[in-house]
């Protein structure tokens, strides 16, 4: 009998095999690794940041999941630029909420309220109104603009260039 069966006999002896297999289980199971945040607010209410902090990158969170703060992974790059931090590849925002919010938290109050209040970072959508105004005079330009059609030789800008035509030179 080997060694290992001695020793197994006299842990079922002392202990029973239902206390035994218990343990055995409780010891070979893969530890469990914590979930993963869902949302940028659930990882800021994990943080121990102090309690001022804290409030501010609730904000901050909250306006992250409204896509208010940081709303593309090329915004995040930009912030992080911005601040002369260099993330490692972003390639989507959820992922990125760990990096963002560790960041954050290193920032000062005063600094995290600017953010705030001032709207910093949250996105191109405060182009909206000019790339609509953009956009709909490319559109009267682009299509209607022309009345004389392209007879006299030159193309406009918005038009694209001409193609098919084999030259005879």
């Amino acid at each position: 009998m080997s060694e290992l069966d001695e020793h197994l006999r006299k842990l079922l002896q002392q202990y029973g095999i239902a206390e035994v297999r218990r343990r055995l289980r409780a010891i070979t199971r893969t530890p469990r690794v914590p979930p993963i945040p869902r949302n940028a607010r659930e990882y800021v209410s994990r943080m121990n940041p102090p309690m001022s902090q804290k409030e501010r990158l609730l904000v901050l969170a909250q306006l992250f999941e409204e896509k208010r703060f940081l709303p593309a992974a090329a915004d995040i790059r930009n912030f992080f630029e911005a601040y002369g931090a260099a993330p490692t590849k972003i390639k989507a925002r959820q992922a990125a909420i760990p990096l963002i919010f560790r960041f954050l938290s290193s920032l000062s109050d005063e600094r995290l309220d600017r953010i705030i209040s001032e709207g910093a970072f949250s996105g191109p959508s405060e182009l909206g109104p000019i790339a609509e105004a953009i956009k709909a005079r490319s559109g009267s330009t682009g299509h209607g603009g022309n009345t004389t059609g392209s007879s006299s030789g030159k193309e406009t800008e918005l038009e694209p260039p001409r193609q098919g035509r084999k030259s005879n030179v």
